[in-house]
């Protein structure tokens, strides 16, 4: 396991995030972040963390295939990481949830 991936996870989990917001380790081998949003499945897991970059493999369940997005969410202060990463799984989750409700309006 990747210290710095484990350094920032337990500063992340630490700070005032909500639980639903935190990462978990899965199967000892990595740190992921799960929520299900209706029938849509979204999954983040951590690939790689520095002092100013945290890199995100991302998954939504209705997507073609089992491909991973890859994002890079960069900040200078390291305080800043922390909240723009709950920044972006708030985001994921709001817009899942206005995909849904655009989705339910369709009429085909």
């Amino acid at each position: 396991m990747n210290k710095e991936i484990e350094n920032f996870v337990g500063r992340y989990n630490n700070t005032f995030i909500p639980e639903k917001y935190k990462f978990e380790l899965v199967e000892g081998s990595y740190y992921a972040w799960n929520c299900e949003v209706s029938h849509i499945k979204l999954f983040v897991m951590i690939k790689s963390v520095s002092e100013t970059k945290v890199v995100l493999n991302c998954r939504r369940s209705n997507k073609e295939g089992k491909k991973f997005t890859t994002v890079e969410i960069t900040e200078p202060p390291y305080w800043d990481i922390y909240q723009t990463v709950y920044h972006f799984l708030i985001e994921a989750v709001e817009n899942t949830e206005a995909l849904i409700e655009l989705e339910s309006k369709m009429k085909f």
